[in-house]
């Protein structure tokens, strides 16, 4: 699973202008590209959300690193 691919499931899920809870994209990204329930994978997609937020390809708000407490979205 490259990068790319991770991130253009990352933006697959998010609607523009729709907040969501950093962890139910983190799971439905984990869920679409077949990864396994480990803790490993988690990890793999919350650094590459965090980088396209970075990157400002999506919009936070809330301290990304806490999962449950924090929502993503697409610009716009």
């Amino acid at each position: 699973m490259t990068d790319e691919a991770i991130d253009d499931a990352i933006l697959s899920i998010l609607v523009e202008g729709h907040w969501q809870k950093v962890a139910k994209v983190i799971l439905k990204v984990r869920d679409k590209m077949g990864k396994d329930h480990d803790e490993e994978s988690y990890e793999l997609i919350a650094r590459r959300i965090k980088r396209l937020v970075n990157e400002r390809h999506l919009v936070a708000q809330g301290d990304i690193q806490e999962w449950r407490h924090s929502e993503v979205r697409r610009p716009g």
